[in-house]
């Protein structure tokens, strides 16, 4: 199972990397750099090993500061899986095939 955390800021939701409390971004920020060469669609999400140690401190902080977020999580088997670490991975949900007309 991966997890994502979504922060909500009125009607927008956003990844971490938006505008986030600097609570939030302390909570995550030492996680290593994936490669710079992933496709622009690719989301990240944490392993178990990334959740413990970083995505719990992220919602901690989350709800120490008052920012709305929401956790989203996915099935390994559910998703094309284009980077993967320790921490994290980058994934897309599959794409279903086309039913003939």
């Amino acid at each position: 199972m991966y997890r994502r955390i979504e922060l909500v800021t009125g009607p927008f939701k956003h990844g971490l990397m938006g505008i986030a409390p600097l609570d939030v971004i302390e909570a995550w920020i030492d996680l290593p750099q994936a490669p710079k060469h992933l496709n622009k669609n690719c989301r990240f999400y944490w392993t178990e090993y990334g959740w413990k140690l970083y995505g719990s401190k992220t919602v901690g902080a989350c709800k120490k500061a008052g920012q709305k977020f929401r956790i989203l999580t996915v099935k390994e088997c559910s998703v094309d899986l284009f980077y993967k670490d320790k921490w994290q991975v980058a994934i897309r949900p599959r794409k279903q095939p086309k039913e003939a007309a």
